[in-house]
């Protein structure tokens, strides 16, 4: 008997006759296929937070999950559908567990026939960049109230856009016996089928502030508000409309109404062309304090690009001090403003600080010229240096006549680095040649397309920069070496 058990049909296996409801009030039926053994002891089962550490992950985030589980290893459908049969065991099945067999298996088809299957699935050449904006939920490493389950459909909601709802919506579960775990689950395998066609990108910043401090009492804050609001009939309205929302904001939060989504966008960062790129231009409600730029001309209250593009944040309003024994008059300024961040040494809290100086403004140009003629004779030493060194490189190579000489340096080229510079000055285009050039950048990393007219074989390149703007200069400079932000010595030979 035992043995004609084992040799029946694989699928005929203990399964029991009835109907019962569970929870959720979906209709369970059970099948009883024959009468068996029933076996003599539970399997084995670990903790389930062990289950994930024999892949050794590095865990970030997980469904949740039963207390304890049956391992078995990458295949615990069909090894406990087999041990099922081989113990006497019964099974439960449900249309999420073989619909997910069956869209994974579509997911493989489609990456063994991309090319195949490109046009009627997506109906573009190449890949695309899909990104998530991990902070709209929370993403950050190593933070446990990072909220992934958001991720998966935001991602197959951009999917949907090329693929089409019909076939975003006959991948995804959605069964009386679906859950959060099990839709999820067919959300990434959505992902997987179309991997060929894109790349997959969540961002975060990685920045933020812990708490911000308003001081002050409720009165001050609403007498703010009402200030701003007067000041709309000055051919201002296009600016205090956007003031106004924000400044609300700030009253609620001193009422004690906190609104989290609101403070995590004080500040953000954005690439000019991608809306989760890198620490490039500055966004948040704060831009919106900052009306004009450097040039008095009126901003559109969107991104900065940097700050220096700013109007400053010091006034400097100009006057006549006059002695009158003498009649003998000087050009003055008083200057008033933000000079400043004092820093708390127990939460290292920084808090801008306001002040006022007066300006003799020919002294002023007197220190200012003295400044450029230390830097002129700063820069004039460098240039020595670097004759020097290309001198003592001819004697490396050992070229001694003049002629030689000449031309050796002629061909080995120049050797230039710059430090903390916002541009490349005029004098760099001017040159025709350089073996290795540096250039330590301040912040942003500009490169002009007027760089590409001169031949360099080596660029050391310091500074912020995205991975697309990286890819661009590389492109505009085919035949440079080009190396960013590196750890190690600069190669000069």
């Amino acid at each position: 008997m035992k043995y004609n058990i084992y040799i029946k049909s694989f699928l005929l296996f203990n399964f029991f006759v009835g109907f019962y409801f569970t929870a959720t009030g979906q209709e369970n039926t059970i099948v009883q296929i024959e009468k068996l053994t029933k076996p003599k002891s539970l399997l084995s089962q670990i903790d389930s937070k062990e289950i994930y550490k024999q892949y050794n992950l590095g865990l970030e985030g997980a469904s949740a999950m039963p207390d304890s589980l049956v391992a078995f290893n990458e295949h615990p459908f069909l090894n406990g559908l087999v041990n099922a049969y081989q113990n006497h065991r019964p099974f439960t099945f449900s249309p999420d567990m073989f619909w997910v067999l069956i869209s994974q298996g579509f997911a493989r088809n489609v990456a063994n026939h991309s090319e195949e299957l490109r046009e009627k699935l997506v109906g573009f050449d190449g890949k695309k960049e899909l990104i998530v904006d991990g902070d709209k939920y929370n993403i950050a490493l190593g933070n446990n109230s990072s909220d992934w389950e958001k991720v998966f459909p935001d991602f197959n909601q951009q999917i949907e856009k090329y693929s089409g709802k019909k076939l975003n919506d006959i991948l995804i579960c959605d069964f009386s016996t679906t859950t959060p775990v099990s839709k999820i689950v067919s959300q990434i395998t959505v992902m997987e089928a179309f991997k060929n066609y894109f790349d997959y990108k969540v961002t975060y910043i990685g920045c933020g502030l812990p708490y911000v401090t308003l001081e002050g009492t409720l009165k001050d804050w609403q007498k703010l508000r009402t200030k701003t609001e007067y000041l709309s009939q000055y051919k201002l309205a296009w600016w205090t409309k956007e003031l106004l929302p924000i400044l609300d904001k700030l009253i609620e939060a001193k009422k004690g109404k906190i609104d989290k989504t609101f403070w995590k966008n004080t500040v953000k960062f954005r690439t000019e062309d991608a809306p989760y790129g890198p620490f490039d231009h500055i966004n948040g409600w704060i831009t919106k304090f900052f009306p004009f730029d450097n040039k008095g001309n009126q901003r559109q209250l969107g991104e900065i690009v940097t700050s220096s593009s700013l109007a400053s944040e010091i006034v400097k309003v100009p006057f006549i001090l006059e002695e009158l024994t003498s009649k003998q008059a000087y050009k003055m300024e008083f200057w008033g403003g933000f000079i400043g961040c004092t820093q708390n040494a127990t939460d290292f809290g920084l808090k801008p600080e306001l002040g006022w100086a007066v300006n003799n403004v020919a002294k002023q140009k007197l220190n200012r010229d003295t400044a450029q003629a230390k830097s002129y004779l700063k820069n004039l030493r460098t240039d020595l240096d670097q004759i020097a060194f290309d001198k003592e490189m001819a004697k490396l190579l050992k070229l001694k006549e003049e002629s030689h000489l000449n031309n050796a340096l002629a061909d080995y080229g120049k050797v230039l680095e710059l430090k903390n510079v916002d541009e490349i000055p005029d004098e760099v285009f001017n040159q025709n040649y350089f073996r290795v050039l540096v250039i330590r950048f301040r912040s942003i990393i500009k490169i002009p397309d007027k760089l590409t007219k001169v031949r360099i074989d080596k660029l050391y390149l310091f500074g912020t920069i995205s991975e697309n703007e990286k890819a661009s200069i590389i492109e505009m400079m085919p035949k440079t070496k080009i190396v960013f932000n590196t750890t190690e010595p600069i190669n000069w030979f």
